[in-house]
């Protein structure tokens, strides 16, 4: 007599070959629907977070840069100072009793000589538009709408890693150093690429950011908003290099040692 199971089991197992046969046989995944809907939640996510990671990510690269340069320019006033002593831009200083000063452009061009001998120059670039190859021929703004003039008025030099930079000096107390991160490349404004430093005589010539508390003639609040106008807006270099964001351009509420970051 064959051995067969009793009924109940038979039964339940030809159920369970059934169904995985049937489970075998069928074919998973999206419908068109489900995938259209899917793609169109992530292109939302997408359009509303990607612009502020891609901002952010370019803010953190210019304040590397910036870092970058102010280490560049200080090792070379360091020499300068070690050179030609800390009163090096102060014209009268630069003779005796049994000698003239030397005129206030022979000055300059001589400062701006040494100066330049401590950097790794690719590119000097005279004066004038058409010969404009360091920084940008236009204009330069600002992190408000105000414009700012050209830089085309002094001698200007390109450093190795594309930082243009000028000199302003000021007879026998300072001079201002210019740098514009990134060249001529836009978008050639204050606060964003374009950034000031100042040597300053009183201070034993030490390179400080403009916007400094160490800066003898500034606040020691940096004015630096979207709101502000006119020259306090180079003061963003201060802010930069202290706190190493660029909040400035997102809120207005900043202060110095109290707010410093957007909420």
């Amino acid at each position: 007599m064959e051995n067969r199971p009793p009924p109940e089991i038979d039964k339940l197992s030809q159920y369970l070959h059934y169904n995985l046969y049937k489970y075998k046989q069928s074919k998973f995944g999206f419908t068109l629907a489900e995938v259209l809907i899917t793609l169109g939640v992530i292109g939302v996510v997408a359009a509303l977070t990607l612009p502020s990671v891609i901002e952010n990510y370019r803010e953190k690269a210019i304040v590397a840069q910036l870092k970058k340069v102010y280490a560049t320019l200080s090792v070379a006033n360091e020499v300068m100072v070690m050179e030609h002593g800390t009163d090096y831009t102060c014209r009268l200083c630069q003779y005796d009793l049994n000698s003239s000063p030397p005129s206030f452009t022979d000055f300059k061009k001589n400062i701006e000589k040494e100066f330049v001998k401590n950097l790794n120059i690719t590119r000097e670039c005279p004066p004038g538009i058409q010969k404009a190859t360091c920084f940008s021929p236009k204009a330069y703004g600002g992190i408000n709408s105000n414009n700012y003039g050209m830089l085309t008025t002094n001698n200007s030099y390109l450093l190795q890693d594309g930082t243009a930079i000028q000199f302003n000096v000021f007879d026998n107390t300072s001079m201002e150093i210019v740098a514009d991160i990134n060249g001529k490349k836009g978008p050639n404004k204050y606060g964003i690429d374009t950034f000031h430093f100042i040597i300053e005589r009183y201070n034993k010539s030490k390179l400080l950011p403009e916007g400094s508390p160490l800066y003898s003639t500034a606040s020691i609040q940096p004015k630096c908003n979207r709101t502000v106008k006119g020259v306090q807006i180079k003061t963003c270099t201060a802010w930069v290099l202290t706190y190493e964001n660029m909040d400035y351009l997102h809120c207005d509420e900043l202060e110095w040692d109290k707010k410093t970051k957007c909420d």
